[in-house]
């Protein structure tokens, strides 16, 4: 009787172990997401910073700054969401 409950008792650390490694892990994973979240707003904010340069730029040799932040939109939205998901996909690997 008295293995038995020693036994159980074994049991129920195990499964407490088990329990505080999946919260460790949960708390990994959320830890990678909020550090993709991180990445997305760098490169939010670098995406504005160049599209800033290229209109300032334009705006030098007087061209239409609508026309110059539709294009630079269009290809910083291009190279960013390759790069960006190139490093999600690195990451994931690592």
């Amino acid at each position: 009787m008295q293995l038995n409950a020693i036994e159980l008792h074994v049991d129920a650390i195990e499964l407490q172990a088990n329990a505080i490694e999946l919260q460790a892990n949960a708390i990994e994973l959320h830890v990678n997401a909020i550090e993709l979240q991180v990445d997305a707003i760098e490169l939010q904010v670098n995406a504005i910073e160049l599209q800033e340069i290229v209109f300032r730029y334009y705006r030098d040799v007087n061209t239409k700054p609508q026309d110059v932040l539709d294009k630079s939109r269009s290809t910083v939205n291009n190279i960013n969401k390759a790069d960006y998901l190139d490093n999600c996909r690195e990451r994931a690997r690592g």
